[in-house]
């Protein structure tokens, strides 16, 4: 990271993780421990995460007030709103405002 003057990690992991999926609490484990990785690495590195425009969007169902406790923000893909098998630049902005309040309810995110 030093040698390429990089600040942090960004995972964008898309995986299909239906509720009560073992891949829910290993998310949260990677997080937890790239977090600790970090922080021992140099403190003040920062770790975000991509998540989708909507919680459980894709069946994404991770625990994200759980990776919230490790993270330092997300990055909510509000593109790519209207059609799963490819990316528009503009997505409907009452959408994209509910995935915010959506993810806001979450609490502590």
């Amino acid at each position: 990271m030093k040698d390429n003057f990089l600040d942090g990690i960004n995972l964008d992991i898309e995986l299909y993780c239906p509720p009560g999926s073992p891949l829910r609490a290993a998310l949260l484990a990677l997080t937890k421990e790239t977090r600790a990785a970090l922080d021992a690495y140099h403190p003040g590195l920062q770790l975000t995460w991509d998540v989708p425009n909507m919680p459980n969007y894709y069946q994404h169902y991770y625990d994200y007030a759980g990776m919230a406790q490790y993270s330092d923000f997300f990055f909510i893909m509000d593109y790519d709103e209207t059609h799963w098998f490819g990316a528009y630049a503009n997505s409907p902005y009452p959408q994209t405002v509910l995935g915010v309040q959506q993810f806001e309810k979450i609490g502590n995110i």
